[in-house]
């Protein structure tokens, strides 16, 4: 897309892309985490992917759309220097962002289905104090 547009892999491009890896690595975390949630509640394998897709969807989407309202669109209106400087950062950004959206609605939980397991019905429960302290949070 960045080529599509004229842009080049250049130190701006790779700062939006290197910005927008935390929001990258998020939105797949937090659809495989609800997922697994899913998993432990025992749901039913075909219902758990679906309930799970449609449980962050909308909340995943709006976050997104939040966090491109903020940056990204505000450099596009910008003029002189200033515009060359961060448009290409802005479209790395967005561009970024996309992808990431779609790929954690289409295929992290297509991958989730065949990686992730239902736990074992003899399986021991952890003793580390961190999992348990999560637990009972």
């Amino acid at each position: 897309m960045l080529s599509a547009l004229g842009q080049t892999i250049n130190m701006m491009t790779l700062g939006g892309l290197a910005l927008a890896v935390g929001i990258l690595v998020d939105d797949a975390t937090v659809e495989i985490e609800n997922t697994n949630r899913n998993l432990e509640e025992g749901k039913e394998s075909g219902t758990r992917f679906s309930t799970a897709r449609r449980q962050i969807a909308v909340p995943a989407l709006v976050s997104n759309a939040q966090y491109l309202h903020r940056f990204p669109c505000r450099c596009f209106f910008l003029t002189g220097v200033p515009k060359y400087l961060f448009v290409p950062l802005a479209e790395a950004v967005v561009f970024a962002m996309i992808a990431s959206y779609l790929l954690s609605r289409t295929l992290i939980p297509t991958l989730a289905l065949y990686l992730l397991k239902p736990p074992a019905h003899g399986e021991s429960r952890s003793r580390n104090p961190l999992v348990l302290f999560q637990r009972r949070i």
